[in-house]
């Protein structure tokens, strides 16, 4: 099974964060958003978000109330 995983960044030169979805095994990145998130969370609940909106009758995500889901 495939997995993957949602890492945040903040971007030095503006100070606002970035996501980064990589793909395991390997950690191969697959993409990368603008720095417009003014947190790590905002980050990740829009990246969730988009993920369940292309896929909403074949939700892979396990409720998880530890990560806001």
């Amino acid at each position: 099974m495939t997995r993957f995983r949602i890492d945040t960044v903040e971007d030095p030169a503006s100070g606002m964060i970035f996501a980064e979805i990589y793909q395991e095994p390997g950690d191969q990145l697959i993409a990368r958003s603008e720095a417009i998130y003014r947190s790590q969370e905002e980050a990740s609940r829009d990246v969730i978000e988009t993920m369940r909106r292309f896929w909403p009758d074949k939700s892979p995500f396990a409720v998880d109330p530890s990560i806001g889901v």
